[in-house]
C-alpha cells in the first residue's frame, strides 16, 4: 500500500518593522507508489543473446515465406542459437522486406547484408530476443516506485501596519523519483519505457522546480481613506473609492508578474464631492 513519510524543521524570528523571518527545511519520501513499466523487453547484450527454444520463435511463425525474399537470412532457424549485434549496427539488413525505417540523421546504402545470427536497428529481431516468447511487451503495474523531496523555504512576512503588508517567499528544492505521475497515461513521459530496473528509472521528477519565488503584498494609499463617493446622477448604490494596490508575483525566475489595482480614472466616471463624509 502506498504511503509517505514527512519531516520538517522550522526556525522563526521576530524582526523590526512589525515583520518576521521563517526558515524551514521540508522533506518527504513516497514509498510503494504506483508505477507503469514495460515488461519482457528484448535483451541487448554485446556478448550475444541466446534465443529461447520455443515454437513461437520458429521462422515460419515470425517471418512467413510470403514476407521473405530468396536468400533472406531470417529463414534460418535460430532457436537455441546466439544472436549478436551486426558489425554495421545501424544499416545492416537494408534492402530486406519489412526492414525498420532508417534512424534520423543516418544514411544507409540501398542494400547492406546481415548474417543469419545477427540483428541491427533495421532488422531488430525483437521477438527472438525476448525472455518469454509467449508474450510481447506487457504493461507491468506495480507499487514499486518511490520519491524523495527536499526543500529549503525562506519566508519574510510583514503584518499590516501603516497601510502596508506583504509576504515574500523563496523555495529551493529538488524532487527525485522512479517515474512521475504514473497515472497520467498518454502524456508520453510519465511511464517507464525502458528496462524494469530502479536505477534506469531514477531521475528528476517531471514536476521538479528548483527555484520558486513568490511575492504578495497590499498597500493602502493615505488619501481617501474611509471615504465613499456617489455617482451623479445616481445610477446605482454607493460605492467606495478604491485606494488599495495589490501586487502578486510568482515564479520570478520566469518573469511572471501580475498587478491588480482598483484605481478608477476620472475620465471613466464623473464624481462630485459628497454632501456627507462617512468615516
Amino acid at each position: 500500500m502506498p504511503y509517505t513519510e514527512q519531516w520538517n524543521l522550522t526556525f522563526e524570528r521576530q524582526l523590526p518593522l512589525n515583520s518576521s523571518l521563517r526558515v524551514s527545511y521540508t522533506g518527504n519520501r513516497g514509498i510503494g507508489l504506483l508505477r507503469f513499466a514495460s515488461g519482457n523487453l528484448p535483451d541487448n547484450n554485446p556478448a550475444g543473446v541466446r534465443v529461447v527454444d520455443h515454437p513461437n520463435n520458429a521462422p515460419s511463425v515470425l517471418y512467413p515465406a510470403s514476407q521473405r525474399q530468396l536468400g533472406d537470412p531470417r529463414a534460418v532457424d535460430v532457436r537455441s542459437q546466439v544472436l549478436r549485434p551486426a558489425a554495421d549496427i545501424l544499416c545492416a539488413g537494408s534492402g530486406l522486406p519489412g526492414a525498420q525505417p532508417v534512424l534520423p540523421g543516418v544514411t544507409c546504402p540501398a542494400s547492406v547484408p546481415i548474417g543469419a545470427f545477427e540483428y541491427s536497428f533495421r532488422i531488430p529481431r525483437s521477438n527472438e530476443r525476448r525472455p518469454n516468447p509467449l508474450l510481447t511487451t506487457p504493461l507491468v503495474v506495480s507499487n514499486s516506485s518511490w520519491s524523495y523531496y527536499h526543500g529549503l523555504q525562506i519566508e519574510w512576512e510583514k503584518r499590516l501596519s501603516r497601510g502596508l503588508n506583504f509576504l515574500m517567499a523563496y523555495t529551493w528544492s529538488k524532487a527525485i523519483d522512479t517515474t512521475s505521475e504514473a497515472t497520467a497515461v498518454g502524456t508520453g513521459d510519465s511511464n517507464q519505457l525502458g528496462p524494469d530496473l530502479r536505477n534506469f528509472a531514477r531521475g528528476l521528477s517531471r514536476f521538479d522546480t528548483r527555484h520558486r519565488f513568490t511575492f504578495y503584498g497590499t498597500y493602502q494609499f493615505p488619501f481617501f481613506r474611509g471615504r465613499k463617493d456617489f455617482d451623479f446622477p445616481p445610477r446605482r448604490s454607493a460605492r467606495p473609492t478604491p485606494t488599495t494596490l495589490t501586487v502578486v508575483s510568482s515564479d520570478v525566475i520566469r518573469s511572471s508578474l501580475t498587478v491588480f489595482t482598483d484605481l478608477i480614472s476620472a475620465s471613466q466616471s464623473t464624481f462630485r464631492c459628497p454632501s456627507k463624509v462617512i468615516d
